[in-house]
């Protein structure tokens, strides 16, 4: 049986915590929806989610994250047609990435079932046992076409080494394994090749090089390389990629031995893409700013096959 959900009659949450760009962002989602709610400043990927769950006073929950810029100015007027088992899943759509232009699920839009969204425990090692780095590897999950907004990750140093890093480290993982020894043989190419799919390698890869002319750019470029080869090669527990003050501590020592030599920024890079060149064959390249700009204007994101489109 197909049902219709009708954006324009159900809940929207916008979920911030510290992103530059906040502000902005959540007061382009109030002229598009001024009945948009907020949850802000809330410790703890779960509890954000709980507490939307909470502001939310419908069975279907739209939540936008801090950093993204709704650029579909029609999306919440639209209506989708979906299965009734699908009532159930997270449905979720693209958003195109500012500094890197790669489009898909990171940073999208995405539609819940409130329920879920008041349960779920799914990034807490210390609440729930087990707890992956993200919530699709734990619920239903369903890609719908389109890319409705763009995400800004890079409005500081900081920011963007945590979503490089983020986003470095769980790419370089198969999905549903939070500690080292759900996958023992990582560590290689062929473990790489073996576990994470071509999709998720293309997506690394472009991570890892993409962005330097992007102030801060460079930040989430060091992030992705770092947060992969944490990942891939040092045993890393994937709980780190959900852990905002770890991440930030880690950032702080990075900053700090930078700042102590100069070109230790520039050294640090070509030792970790010689590393994870040789040990994991990503083929990666430093891209200067010309390079980068050129890469990113010249990748087009593959159509995303989504069943479920807006009407």
């Amino acid at each position: 049986m197909s049902l219709l959900i009708d954006l324009s009659r159900i809940a929207v949450i916008f979920l911030s915590y510290d992103e530059p760009e906040a502000e902005e962002n959540f007061r382009r989602l109030q002229s598009l929806v001024p009945r948009a709610g907020r949850v802000h400043g809330v410790k703890g990927l779960d509890a954000v989610y709980n507490r939307a769950g909470d502001l939310g006073w419908t069975p279907q929950v739209v939540t936008v994250d801090g950093d993204n810029f709704v650029t579909d100015s029609t999306f919440f007027t639209r209506r989708l047609q979906i299965n009734a088992p699908e009532l159930d899943a997270v449905i979720s759509f693209s958003a195109r990435i500012a500094h890197n232009g790669l489009a898909y699920g990171n940073g999208g839009i995405k539609i819940w079932p409130r329920a879920a969204l008041r349960e779920i425990r799914a990034h807490d090692p210390l609440r729930t046992p087990g707890a992956s780095s993200d919530f699709f590897e734990r619920m239903p999950y369903v890609l719908a076409s389109g890319v409705p907004s763009r995400t800004s990750v890079t409005g500081t140093a900081l920011h963007a080494f945590r979503a490089g890093f983020r986003e470095g480290a769980r790419l370089a993982r198969p999905p549903g394994s939070p500690a080292p020894s759900d996958c023992p043989d990582m560590g290689t190419a062929e473990a790489l090749r073996r576990h994470v799919s071509a999709d998720n390698l293309e997506r690394l890869r472009i991570w890892c090089m993409v962005g330097a002319d992007v102030e801060n750019g460079a930040w989430a470029i060091h992030g992705a390389r770092l947060g992969c080869a944490m990942a891939a090669l040092d045993r890393m527990d994937m709980a780190l990629v959900s852990d905002y003050d770890g991440i930030a501590a880690l950032w702080r020592d990075e900053a700090a031995r930078f700042e102590a030599r100069p070109g230790a920024f520039a050294d640090a890079g070509v030792r970790l893409i010689d590393r994870l060149n040789q040990e994991l064959g990503l083929a990666l390249s430093e891209l200067d700013e010309e390079g980068s700009r050129a890469a990113r204007e010249a990748y087009v994101p593959p159509p995303r096959i989504g069943r479920i489109g807006p009407r």
